[in-house]
């Protein structure tokens, strides 16, 4: 069986117990993946206004996903575009829908 060697036992993150240890490190990565999202909504919503108000943005493992119906190729790429600015992004997967 193969030891885990990313588990710390501190007590700064779980007192010890290797699984409240994970759980920390999951919610820190979860909560990251939140701002992000957050943070390519808000670029969005600046930078194509109506129409990038009407995008939804998720994001998982640092890849922004971009979902929605846009007008034209152009928006589209160019909102990809704002996306992959966007602090934190590593990547963005583009599923937005063309008119």
């Amino acid at each position: 069986m193969a030891t885990n060697t990313n588990v710390t036992t501190t007590t700064s993150n779980g007192g010890g117990n290797p699984l409240a240890a994970a759980w920390l490190r999951f919610q820190s990565l979860r909560m990251g993946d939140v701002g992000t999202s957050a943070r390519a909504r808000l670029r969005l919503q600046k930078t194509l206004g109506d129409t990038g108000a009407a995008i939804r943005t998720s994001a998982v493992g640092g890849y922004v996903e971009l979902r929605g119906t846009v007008a034209t190729r152009e928006l589209s790429d160019r909102a990809a575009d704002v996306a992959r600015g966007t602090r934190g992004a590593r990547g963005v997967l583009n599923f937005l829908d063309i008119k």
